[in-house]
C-alpha cells in the first residue's frame, strides 16, 4: 500500500471511444479513489488519485508507450522518451481494494464495462521506482 511501484504499457487503440479504460483500478464514486488509464473526449488520460486527470494526448489510434510511477506521495506519468507528461501529489491516498483491470473498468459491484478496443502489447508492474534507463529499456524492447 505504502510501496513505490512503476507501471509500464504499451498499446495500440483501434478507436477513440471516451471512457474506453486501457487500465482500471478505481472507485466509480466520487471523490474517484484509485488509477485509471482511459480515452476522454481530449484523448488519452491517466486519472490518478484525488480525480486529477493527467492528459497525455489529444485523440489518434496511435501506439502509445506510457509509464505511470509512484514514489512515495507522488504520482508522475512519461511518455515513451521518458518525457514528463504531469504529475500528483496528493496529501492523502486512499487504498483501493479493486481488481486491476487490463482493459475495462469495474463498478463497485463488481461489472465490467467500457471495454477496450485494440491491443496491449506488453503490461508490466514492477515494485518500486524504475530507472529512466530502464524504463526505455522497456519501451524500445
Amino acid at each position: 500500500i505504502d510501496k513505490d511501484w512503476t507501471m509500464l504499457v504499451d498499446f495500440t487503440s483501434n478507436s477513440i471511444e471516451s471512457g474506453k479504460a486501457i487500465l482500471h483500478c478505481m472507485l466509480e464514486s466520487t471523490p474517484y479513489h484509485g488509477l485509471c488509464l482511459d480515452f476522454n473526449s481530449s484523448g488519452l488520460r491517466a486519472v490518478v488519485p484525488n480525480n486529477s486527470d493527467i492528459q497525455i494526448s489529444s485523440p489518434d489510434t496511435n501506439r502509445h508507450k506510457i509509464v505511470i510511477t509512484k514514489s512515495g506521495n507522488t504520482f508522475t506519468v512519461y511518455n515513451e522518451s521518458m518525457s514528463q507528461l504531469g504529475t500528483n501529489n496528493p496529501d492523502t491516498i486512499t487504498t483501493v481494494r479493486q481488481t486491476l483491470l487490463l482493459g475495462a473498468y469495474q463498478t463497485s459491484n463488481g461489472d465490467k464495462g467500457r471495454f477496450f478496443n485494440g491491443t496491449i502489447h506488453k503490461f508490466k508492474l514492477a515494485e518500486g521506482v524504475m530507472s529512466r534507463e530502464d524504463c526505455l529499456a522497456w519501451v524500445v524492447g
